[in-house]
């Protein structure tokens, strides 16, 4: 819920690409002068030279790409059952129940996938259930023990190159990646076999490098690669270009006809009704979180559609919040690492809770110290009434973090607080 945040509290975020890539750079700054002022750190991305247009593709309807998907899980199911630790049809499940539970929240997907992966895994030790569990780890952000798999399956006899990519995959999702060398490998890959997989590759490390213009092109990229006609990849990346324009470039403008274009696609899908939610009109967004609040496993719709209905329906918000509440309490016990950061939000933005969401904000910290995590910190911080850690976090992000322009903005209203 980080641009409901973004309303309800006095620390906006913001990207920039500040002194470097880190502010060590600005040390040297005389004292009491703001590290993170907009001349300084952007405090949003310049207005790209070219139009920001959802994927003009054509897929099948989301009622046919849903049933196609339930028909494939129940097929695949049955041959699995014949056969429980076979590592291609475990992963043929793996892979829808990842699908599903990525696209539409549904939590018991991955309570699954995780059954599947560990039953083959104990069978035999092999590159194609190594490779498998980790993957699923990966979803719920199991990074460490993701990455030890990979390095096994490597030591058995894996291709270099795919594990590579795996590893990429995480290590810039955590924060810890050499961004210019995976750019520079996910170039080569893209030359030598242009795709939906390597162009996003891409996309992804260029937008982590704060290059959203050449990232928006490498996500056009990706998708005229496409030749398939279900509507999950293309939502998926017009979704993901939202989030790089709105939630790193600070550029919510921009990614408001590209979330419509990914919730138009495929309704149900939970994540994207989200983002699309707290950027649209009021009206629009309680329309589109109602059926997704009852459908999804994931509470974060529930907790914002509460938050939108407190003036509106004070009762039925009451209600809503204590679901949202006792579903991620639920949640946070099964997979704590995937629902910690989301979590934290929602103690924060929704009930008010800032002790608890500071505990899960620096949990995910510590799992993966990005941008976004040290903004989540630094605002849960200040709204414990930490000001001290809050300050020491500033610091901290000033010395560690990768910025991006909504950091930048975060943290410059932060630091002039702690000063």
């Amino acid at each position: 819920m980080r641009n409901l945040a973004r309303r309800a509290s006095s620390f906006a975020r913001g990207l920039a690409i500040p002194c470097a890539l880190a502010l060590t750079a600005c040390d040297a700054e005389p004292p009491g002068l703001n590290p993170f002022r907009a001349e300084v750190c952007p405090h949003a991305a310049p207005t790209p030279d070219f139009p920001i247009t959802p994927t003009d593709a054509r897929t099948t309807s989301a009622e046919v790409a849903l049933a196609n998907l339930d028909a494939q899980l129940i097929g695949y199911r049955g041959l699995l059952a014949a056969s429980p630790t076979d590592p291609e049809r475990a992963a043929a499940v793996v892979d829808r129940l990842l699908t599903r539970a990525q696209f539409l929240g549904r939590p018991d997907d991955f309570d699954e996938a995780l059954a599947i992966s560990e039953t083959v895994l104990d069978a035999r030790r092999s590159v194609a259930a190594l490779t498998l569990r980790a993957r699923v780890l990966s979803a719920l952000h199991r990074w460490g023990e993701a990455l030890a798999l990979l390095d096994e399956a490597e030591a058995a006899g894996a291709s270099a190159d795919v594990i590579q990519r795996s590893r990429d995959t995480i290590e810039v999702a955590i924060g810890t990646a050499d961004l210019e060398a995976v750019l520079a490998r996910a170039d080569a890959w893209a030359l030598a076999a242009p795709s939906v997989a390597s162009h996003g590759a891409r996309a992804n490390a260029l937008w982590k490098l704060g290059r959203h213009d050449e990232a928006d092109r490498a996500f056009v990229a990706a998708m005229a690669t496409y030749r398939d006609v279900a509507p999950w990849v293309v939502a998926w990346s017009d979704f993901q270009r939202g989030v790089m324009w709105s939630e790193s470039a600070n550029r919510p403008e921009l990614a408001i006809d590209l979330y419509r274009a990914a919730v138009e696609r495929l309704p149900a899908y939970h994540v994207a009704v989200v983002h699309h939610s707290e950027l649209a009109a009021e009206d629009e967004a309680i329309a589109l979180l109602e059926p997704v609040s009852e459908r999804a496993g994931d509470p974060e719709a529930k907790g914002l559609l509460a938050t939108l209905l407190t003036s509106r329906d004070a009762a039925r918000s009451s209600t809503l919040r204590a679901s949202a509440r006792q579903m991620y309490e639920d949640l946070l016990a099964r997979h704590r690492a995937a629902y910690a950061e989301h979590g934290a939000e929602f103690f924060l933005n929704v009930v008010d809770q800032p002790a608890e969401a500071l505990a899960l904000a620096l949990e995910n910290l510590e799992d993966r110290p990005t941008a976004g995590a040290f903004e989540l910190a630094v605002q849960a911080a200040f709204a414990a009434r930490d000001r001290a850690l809050a300050c020491s976090l500033v610091d901290r992000a000033r010395r560690e973090a990768t910025p991006t322009p909504v950091f930048c903005q975060t943290m410059h209203d932060a630091f002039a607080s702690c000063h």
